[in-house]
């Protein structure tokens, strides 16, 4: 998982036309430190993932490899299909209303400063929090896996 998410951030990065330095700075972590992540030698921490997605406009689901599109993607599909709903009827207009309400990460801001809070706090540990994290993404990408197939079988 460490050498994807150094795939992730350093496509990010690059993405960005930012150098290792100007990334780093931009997060608050050593420059030698992002080369360890970007090589999949170094986990960074919940902190580190939550201000990588906050700065770059990214989700930690895509960053973690949960999710194929960025927060940017999802959005511009999005509005792409706004323009599309006066062709649809009710019932189709309310299953995808369902659809993207299940695809809205789960993490909200109010749920990443009640972590940041506990971390600061020393009442969670930062690698705990990771797992719990990384858990519930996973339990999110299997709802969202199952309301596909359920599509697909209605197609």
């Amino acid at each position: 998982m460490n050498k994807i998410i150094g795939i992730h951030i350093k496509e990010l990065r690059k993405r960005e036309k930012l150098t290792q330095i100007q990334f780093s700075h931009r997060i608050g972590i050593d420059n030698s430190q992002l080369s360890k992540i970007e090589q999949g030698k170094l986990m960074p921490t919940l902190a580190q993932l939550i201000e990588i997605a906050s700065k770059f406009n990214v989700s930690i689901d895509w960053l973690v490899n949960l999710s194929n599109t960025t927060t940017k993607e999802t959005s511009e599909k999005a509005l792409s299909d706004e323009g599309n709903i006066d062709k649809l009827n009710e019932k189709q207009v309310l299953e995808r209303l369902n659809y993207l309400e299940q695809n809205i990460d789960s993490i909200t801001n109010e749920k990443l400063k009640l972590i940041e809070s506990k971390i600061i706090a020393g009442t969670l540990s930062t690698n705990k929090l990771l797992r719990i994290v990384l858990l519930q993404l996973d339990i999110d990408e299997k709802k969202i896996n199952k309301i596909d197939k359920e599509d697909e079988m209605r197609i």
